[in-house]
């Protein structure tokens, strides 16, 4: 409805590139947030200031070739956790915070087997919308597949690389466990493997390495977010992906067009 309101352009309002930043906030917000009418009203400020946000991010980043991505909902919904803080009415959950201090993590071993590998890959992939759940995994990891086999693909590639790598360089167990260090890599295997690069075994490389630095990536976010007590979102995806958007005149032959507009939408630009 902002969109609309604001006369915008007509084809991205078809294809939703509006809507999903703005969903993606509302999805967000109970999570961390007690849910009352105080959050209800939270809620759609939050998805009226996403539209503006995607807006501006988009004016910034065609210069560069890039697509904002999640970019809009990370900031948006960023903001709206740190005013939580400061807002004597709007009710906290466990999962926001508290601001700490980071810490150096000792490694131990996070016993992971067969079945508890296989538990925290598919919470990977449900973790995209902030569940952690291992069906909802593969239900997701399932539609995925049916939307694009080639996307599908790249989301088992990143979950696993995302975890094997948390795993290899001694993470918390806990997070392991959860799928914290498995979606951020899912999403970033998915754009680079299938959306904005040529399909070919160089891009599947490609989308593998990219895969390992978002789980490094978030490994950062999660130390340097700390002491603001507010959560990674997508932000390891989104700060990986644009590195290799705004390097792919370098790293790949041609871009592939029809995938990302019909994803994306066209960038005018590039």
């Amino acid at each position: 409805w902002t969109a609309l309101l604001l006369d915008l352009d007509d084809a991205s309002i078809r294809k939703g590139l509006f809507g999903f930043n703005a969903a993606l906030v509302g999805v967000a917000l109970p999570t961390f947030l007690r849910w009352d009418g105080v959050l209800a009203g939270y809620i759609v400020l939050g998805a009226l200031a996403s539209v503006i946000v995607t807006l501006a991010l988009t004016a910034v980043l065609e210069t560069w070739g890039a697509a904002p991505l999640t970019g809009p909902f990370v900031v948006t919904t960023w903001f709206l956790l740190l005013a939580s803080y400061s807002f004597g009415l709007v009710g906290r959950l466990g999962s926001l915070g508290p601001p700490a201090l980071p810490t150096a993590f000792r490694a131990v071993s996070p016993e992971l087997n067969a079945l508890s590998f296989g538990d925290a890959f598919f919470r990977g992939v449900s973790q995209v919308y902030f569940i952690n759940n291992l069906y909802t995994g593969v239900i997701f990891l399932v539609g995925i597949f049916v939307n694009s086999p080639i996307s599908g693909s790249m989301a088992i590639l990143g979950s696993l690389l995302g975890l094997s790598t948390a795993l290899a360089f001694g993470a918390d167990p806990s997070r392991l466990k959860q799928g914290l260090y498995g979606y951020n890599s899912v999403l970033t295997a998915i754009a680079i493997g299938s959306v904005f690069y040529t399909v070919g075994w160089r891009t599947t490389v490609l989308a593998a390495f990219a895969a390992i630095v978002a789980a490094v990536v978030a490994a950062g976010l999660f130390t340097a977010l700390s002491p603001a007590g507010i959560p990674i979102l997508t932000s390891a995806f989104v700060i990986t992906t644009w590195a290799f958007l705004t390097a792919k005149k370098s790293l790949a032959p041609r871009h592939n067009e029809r995938l990302a507009e019909s994803l994306f939408g066209r960038q005018e630009g590039r």
